[in-house]
């Protein structure tokens, strides 16, 4: 499961701590990921979740500034059943066919 976020600007930001849960009221911490402290322009983040339970999960940011004030995102969910999606362009078929697979397992978390 790929996680990915980004900031418009950060001001003291130490790090982020990536959290998940099954039930959308208890998370457990998954990662820790290094802030950029200070910029005037934003910064994209990601973190890959590698084993995530099949089913409905959700994913929040801890976001730890350099003197301990903690701050989190909305809390975003995903459908993690695993189920494929496949789509076929143009349809009826021509000559040149277009296939395109995805998993349902892709998350983009809010700007700060």
């Amino acid at each position: 499961m790929d996680v990915n976020w980004a900031t418009t600007s950060e001001v003291r930001n130490s790090h982020f701590m990536v959290e998940r849960s099954v039930d959308g009221k208890q998370f457990i911490e998954l990662a820790k990921v290094n802030g950029s402290g200070s910029l005037n322009e934003g910064y994209d983040y990601s973190y890959v979740d590698v084993n995530p339970p099949k089913r409905m999960l959700y994913y929040r940011m801890a976001q730890y500034d350099f003197n301990g004030t903690v701050s989190y995102t909305e809390i975003k969910h995903i459908d993690n059943s695993g189920e494929l999606i496949i789509s076929l362009a143009p349809n009826p078929f021509s000559n040149t066919t277009i296939c395109f697979f995805c998993l349902k397992t892709g998350l983009v978390m809010q700007r700060f």
